[in-house]
């Protein structure tokens, strides 16, 4: 028999201990942080089916989040631990710094991350031993236009880098343009069968009031071959925004030889 119904207790304690300094302009904050986490659960999958906790990915977004899936479908179980930090340095003109860091435990129970399922789901996501990857991140801006950061996952127990990315981007009365770099090591659990390496770029122009064009582009490094373009035009004054887009993925995209047509609406 399948159950459709089922409740899983939670309890948690989140210790963070902010210290602030403030001297010659720039405001300091260091925040250490601690959790401890208990979830119960009759199963590792409490659904019947797995269709909305298909996309994991563990970085500094989610280090101290209780539940790293998405959806329902699937949820962490046993006893966890989450350590690690923040730091940011903000200026009197608003530019500022954050740097996050942490890392994972599985101290008791079922880690649901490293047991075998249909999507593969945790497998290869760091987070599959009982110490996982430590995950750091990086952000900043420099006035109201200049933006950059960068992410980084480390298996602690060979030291060498799982994941990283870099991305900057300027702003400017209506212009924008972006860089990106994205890197994953090679990992049959995620289906990467060898190293990716991508570097794209991204740039949006104003035409007209309240109309803008954009356009991107991605290159695959590692097997020489253009991985997506793509662009469309959007309507946006502040009321009302439409915007339609075409995109066309390459030979190595996960959606390998695509096109794809888009349109969407939406009243703010």
């Amino acid at each position: 028999t399948q159950t459709l119904l089922s409740a899983t207790p939670i309890a948690a304690l989140d210790l963070r201990y902010p210290m602030v300094a403030y001297g010659s302009g720039v405001t300091h904050l260091i925040e250490p942080i601690a959790q401890i986490v208990y979830r119960g659960a009759s199963s590792t999958m409490p659904g019947i089916t797995n269709e909305d906790s298909q996309s994991l990915v563990f970085d500094d977004s989610n280090i101290f989040t209780y539940n790293r899936f998405s959806g329902m479908d699937r949820q962490e179980t046993g006893l966890r631990a989450n350590l690690g930090g923040r730091y940011s340095a903000t200026l009197d003109d608003g530019s500022y710094l954050e740097l996050v860091g942490g890392q994972s435990f599985q101290l008791a129970g079922t880690n649901v991350f490293g047991l075998a399922n249909q999507q593969q789901v945790g497998l290869g996501s760091g987070l599959e031993s009982a110490a996982s990857h430590t995950v750091l991140g990086a952000y900043g801006t420099y006035g109201n236009n200049l933006k950059a950061g960068g992410k980084l996952r480390l298996d602690t127990s060979t030291f060498q880098i799982a994941r990283a990315g870099l991305g900057v981007s300027y702003r400017w009365d209506g212009w924008s343009g972006a860089l990106n770099y994205r890197y994953a090591a090679a990992d049959p659990n995620t289906g990467n069968i060898r190293d990716m390496h991508e570097i794209g770029g991204e740039i949006a122009v104003p035409v007209a009031e309240y109309w803008t064009v954009d356009g991107n582009a991605y290159w695959d490094l590692s097997a020489n071959s253009f991985l997506q373009v793509g662009g469309g035009i959007t309507y946006n004054d502040g009321y009302l925004a439409l915007a339609g887009a075409v995109t066309r993925t390459g030979p190595t995209h996960r959606s390998p030889d695509d096109l794809r047509a888009t349109a969407t609406f939406r009243l703010m």
